[in-house]
């Protein structure tokens, strides 16, 4: 009897004390199930391809103004203040050294301690401490005393050991506060209002509160992305690349191009020795791509096995088509001969009445990086150079950024607009605006001579108008009056609010196009 009432009483104290239970102990966190807390597991992984900028608003006890931050891949970042009606102050991270920079006190390093203080928090905020491969922190998850609390993550960088803590919602798992300690008393940072787009999450409301309590509240109004100067792949891969590539000395270096009565580029490569067709050069596409009916002439060329095959989504002017992903064959194209290239098979029938031929495939974004590409529409010919021995010092270049694996490049527009286009040779119009843009901007407000039209392309097809602009310069070139496309909705590509448009080869008649790849750069040389 005595031990059954001490049971009894037992039982009784646990569903007193959890209001039901005793709870377990909390289960240990990772940093995949913050990463995909946050939303970045599901979408692009755009920290670790794109430049990062935020926008936004800030509040003081010294006043207010604006700030921006950049974030670039390779880990360095700019932070800039501009206090209304004083002078800005930028604190930017150059890959070794962060400066302090203004116009009034010049420019001057930030010392270590203070790096290390300015650098966390950017990392911090930048997403860095979660990257998966290449996180600057030695990070350490706590365990938690009880499923109330957050969980508490240790970060320490290099090379003294800095310490710094995030805490985690406890629901969510979204950081909700950055702790940082210093001599002259701790810093915290609220982060609120977690926002992702694209794989990149940040907090639009940070509060930052010092030893006297509240000290500055910034409040972003956007967070946009723009083309990295970073290789569209990793280095491992391109090094991969050139050892499976040769050039061939005794071969021509000029490739018969073909233009069709649409403004199409076609030319015809060797697949393990054998013509199969007609191919598209697309630079706008990251994948090459195979009809099936051309795959069937080549038996074996692509390896379909599981080992080297892998689910794909081919994301199209009006839809997404689901393929999959493998290393083919040798193909020759002139003096290049590339091994491994990843290809998808892919039916491209509904391409014919766009092009105007039936496609065996699609060249796009690996076979650029294998060579130096110089495009003569004028000629009718491709030249492929090897880029360990081409020199083009005599040339004037202009930068070529990468919005994942397909080249990007400047370009501005009346009456005074400017921003960067995907490059897409596998376009025949001159520019297609994208969608946000063009209601951002209203631009079928400010074009003449409108049209109804349709475009086609993988995926299905969507409506857009034709008009002209007063003028639009890109490359070193202006080009007056130009009739363009306008997209006023869309889905996939042409909605990319990060690019203002393609451009496509509508502006190459009579012009040399020259895209160096492995030196981010590109030319356009009249005839």
């Amino acid at each position: 009897m005595v031990a059954l009432a001490w049971l009894g009483l037992g039982t009784f104290a646990c569903q007193w004390q959890g209001n039901g239970f005793l709870r377990s102990a909390p289960a240990p966190v990772s940093i995949e199930e913050v990463r995909h807390g946050l939303g970045m597991t599901a979408t692009d992984a755009i920290t670790s391809t794109h430049r990062i900028i935020v926008d936004g608003e800030y509040e003081s006890a010294e006043g207010t103004g604006t700030f921006r931050r950049t974030y670039d891949p390779d880990g360095r970042f700019e932070a800039r203040t501009h206090p209304e009606g004083g002078t800005v102050q930028v604190k930017r991270f150059d890959g070794s050294t962060l400066w302090i920079e203004s116009s009034v006190d010049g420019s001057y390093p930030m010392t270590p301690a203070h790096a290390r203080l300015a650098s966390s928090i950017e990392w911090v905020l930048g997403g860095r401490w979660l990257a998966p491969d290449d996180s600057p922190f030695d990070t350490e998850f706590l365990r938690r005393r009880n499923p109330d609390e957050g969980t508490r993550v240790r970060l320490r960088l290099a090379p003294d050991d800095f310490e710094s803590h995030v805490v985690l919602d406890p629901i969510t798992l979204e950081p909700a506060e950055l702790l940082l300690e210093q001599r002259k008393g701790d810093v915290r940072l609220a982060l609120r209002d977690w926002q992702t787009r694209r794989g990149f999450p940040w907090p639009y409301r940070i509060e930052i509160y010092g030893p006297k309590g509240l000290q500055t509240t910034l409040r972003t109004t956007e967070v946009r992305f723009e083309p990295s100067l970073q290789a569209p792949k990793p280095v491992r891969r391109s090094w991969e690349q050139r050892s499976y590539t040769r050039f061939d000395r005794a071969a021509a270096t000029k490739v018969p191009l073909r233009r069709t009565r649409s403004g199409h580029w076609l030319v015809q490569p060797e697949l393990e020795g054998r013509e199969v067709g007609w191919f598209l050069v697309d630079t706008g596409t990251g994948v090459n791509c195979l009809d099936p009916q051309a795959l069937a002439l080549v038996p074996g060329f692509l390896d379909d096995s599981e080992t080297h095959t892998e689910p794909i989504s081919i994301i199209g002017l009006g839809g997404q088509v689901e393929g999959a992903l493998g290393l083919g064959g040798a193909l020759r194209l002139g003096p290049m001969v590339a091994d491994r290239m990843e290809w998808v098979a892919l039916d491209l029938k509904g391409l014919e009445d766009v092009v105007g031929e039936r496609l065996a495939g699609v060249l796009g974004g690996e076979l650029f990086e294998r060579a130096i590409l110089e495009i003569d529409v004028e000629a009718r010919e491709i030249t492929l150079h090897n880029p360990s021995e081409y020199d083009g010092s005599h040339l004037s270049w202009h930068p070529l950024r990468f919005d994942g694996s397909t080249p990007c490049v400047q370009g501005t527009f009346a009456p005074d607009h400017e921003g960067w286009f995907r490059l897409d040779t596998g376009s025949d119009d001159t520019v297609t605006f994208h969608a946000p843009w063009v209601q951002k901007l209203s631009l079928t407000r400010r074009a003449r001579n409108l049209v109804r039209m349709r475009l086609r392309g993988i995926g299905g097809e969507i409506s857009a108008v034709q008009g002209r602009i007063r003028w639009f310069e890109t490359l070193g070139q202006r080009f007056s009056s130009p009739r363009v496309t306008l997209v006023e909705q869309a889905t996939g590509p042409l909605a990319n609010p990060d690019l203002v448009g393609n451009l496509g080869v509508g502006f190459l008649a009579n012009q040399r196009l020259i895209l160096d790849y492995p030196n981010h750069r590109v030319t356009l040389i009249p005839r």
